[in-house]
């Protein structure tokens, strides 16, 4: 399932994520840099600075769709830029990497517009990858001593299993308490910026 990478983190997405999570279906957020206006050059620019892009300037080219959007959207362009702080402030890289790393956390592939001439400005940090795209870990046997052999040395010195107590097994069968990621607020600050505005297209 194909979505809009702006409203990929609105309360109906999160909707669509989870019922195509339920059903096997891979979700791809499409034009995640927004055309290159989810850029690091644009970081602390300005509504009124002449650093910021103008429609005029935009035509043509693959920013002119998201930045018709941003600034018909309530925030504007401060809402874009306050999104921009947020993602730099995550400390994953620079703007574009994080912006990338949001969605590869959200078990989300993207589709990133570049330039044919430059190197991408971003990177796809394994650490954000969701697991099934990582690299297998080692096994066991790579690491040294087999885990069987740890075993039989416990029993040759005559060790006794110890019985897990009732808290033990409890709190081994309950499923963790979620890990705040450091791309929480960067998303938050996504969804304020785009997500209203967005919302009607990722309704499951």
């Amino acid at each position: 399932l194909i979505v809009p990478a702006a409203g990929a983190f609105c309360a109906p997405a999160a909707k669509t994520r989870a019922a195509c999570a339920e059903a096997g279906v891979e979700v791809i957020a499409k034009d995640v840099l927004m055309g290159g206006l989810v850029a690091t050059k644009y970081l602390g620019v300005a509504a009124t600075s002449l650093a910021a892009p103008s429609l005029a300037a935009a035509r043509g080219t693959p920013a002119f769709e998201p930045l018709r959007r941003i600034l018909a959207s309530p925030g504007g362009w401060d809402a874009h830029a306050r999104a921009l702080k947020e993602l730099d402030a995550a400390g994953v890289g620079n703007v574009e990497t994080a912006a990338v790393a949001c969605f590869l956390e959200m078990d989300m592939r993207v589709v990133v517009t570049t330039s044919l001439d430059d190197a991408p400005a971003f990177e796809a940090l394994e650490a954000f990858l969701p697991p099934r795209l990582r690299a297998p870990e080692p096994d066991a046997d790579d690491a040294g001593v087999p885990a069987e052999a740890g075993a039989e040395a416990g029993a040759e010195a005559g060790d006794a299993p110890e019985e897990a107590s009732p808290d033990e097994t409890e709190a081994e069968t309950s499923p963790p308490d979620p890990v705040p990621s450091k791309l929480d607020a960067a998303r938050r600050a996504w969804d304020e910026a785009y997500g209203a505005a967005e919302a009607g297209t990722v309704a499951a």
